[in-house]
């Protein structure tokens, strides 16, 4: 089986932490597997390529995965993670005679001048394969706290980067021959909309000058279109209990700085991510399958959007022979009810 290739843009952030966690995780490879119907030895290697402005904790995001995979059924799996090649491995032998081994290795590129990504990158995926795939799923986004911090127009992460990407990779010949498929997240949208907002004018001319890029391109085009996100960005610190002693007073004075403490920390977070992007967090929340949710737009869990990114990935190197339409859309809707949609379908 040839080896297939991932770009992930936006790796860091929150759908696209999602994303790979989803894509380290052995159950996302089983459509490709297929168990009952396999008559020899299988290796799947799968090569994920990620750009990002900061350190990436790869060993923090395996160790989530570990722990889900000790605390799963999948008893009959062995899972290594080798650090020196930062490749997770997934192995396994049925009918003692078959074995089965998926590898997932991870390539991170850290360089903080998001102005050189679309230069950098040709020069970074390096595809040995001839018959290997090559997939681009972009969550690419910015916030306007982010923007305001950074001094980066929040119009230029979410339009324009997007494209110079693309279109490095289609002038290069090597990995323009490769790319098969093309990932983006835009936003829910509708004509009156990117007329009044900048953002959606923004994502809506995403999609249009995407389409336009790849209309001669033999890559199929996957956007997703969802509302508000029901998730959380950046990160959230738990309160650390103070170790307390036998005098009562001392042990009340250490619980209240303690308690100051994790709210001032609690507070700087919120700084960070910014208060209009913890406020559309709290609004997708409380709004999720509400009546009249539709006004602010259908929200859907961050989960749910990484869950079809992934299938849609995996599915399309699965039956790399079909031909499937040039662009498929999924609304916020078509996101909240693709993973029960699957299910249903498994079974019958």
């Amino acid at each position: 089986m040839p080896d297939f290739y991932t770009l992930l843009l936006g790796g860091s952030g929150l759908t696209g932490k999602s994303v790979l966690q989803q894509m380290l995780s052995l159950p996302s490879y089983f459509p490709v597997i297929d168990v009952p119907t396999l008559t020899s030895n299988l290796e799947l290697n799968h090569h994920i390529i990620i750009i990002t402005r900061s350190q990436f904790d790869l060993g923090t995001e395996v160790e989530k995965i570990s722990s889900m995979f000790q605390k799963s059924d999948l008893v009959e799996w062995k899972c290594v993670f080798n650090e020196s090649s930062n490749t997770i491995s997934y192995s396994t032998t049925i009918h003692d005679l078959i074995s089965i081994c998926v590898n997932v290795e991870v390539t991170t590129i850290k360089e903080p001048d998001s102005t050189k990504w679309a230069q950098m990158i040709p020069h970074h995926i390096f595809i040995n394969d001839p018959s290997a795939d090559l997939s681009v799923i972009s969550c690419l986004g910015s916030t306007s706290a982010r923007s305001k911090r950074t001094g980066v127009a929040r119009d230029w992460v979410d339009k324009i980067l997007n494209l110079d990407i693309l279109k490095a990779i289609l002038n290069n010949d090597i990995l323009s021959q490769k790319l098969s498929q093309y990932i983006i997240m835009t936003s829910f949208n509708n004509f009156a909309i990117s007329r009044m907002f900048p953002y959606f004018k923004a994502k809506q001319e995403l999609e249009t000058n995407t389409q336009f890029l790849l209309q001669n391109h033999r890559a199929s085009i996957v956007i997703l279109r969802p509302g508000p996100l029901i998730g959380k960005h950046g990160s959230t610190s738990s309160f650390t209990v103070p170790e307390l002693d036998d005098r009562l007073l001392h042990s009340i004075l250490r619980y209240k700085k303690a308690i100051f403490h994790h709210y001032v920390r609690r507070m700087n977070e919120w700084k960070d991510v910014g208060i209009a992007t913890r406020t559309s967090e709290l609004v997708a929340q409380f709004s999720y399958n509400m009546p009249g949710a539709f006004f602010v737009g259908y929200p859907v869990k961050v989960l749910d959007c990484a869950h079809v990114i992934v299938t849609e990935r995996v599915k399309h190197f699965k039956l790399p022979s079909l031909q499937p339409q040039k662009v498929t859309y999924f609304s916020s809707q078509q996101i909240d009810s693709y993973k029960a949609k699957n299910e249903i379908a498994h079974i019958y």
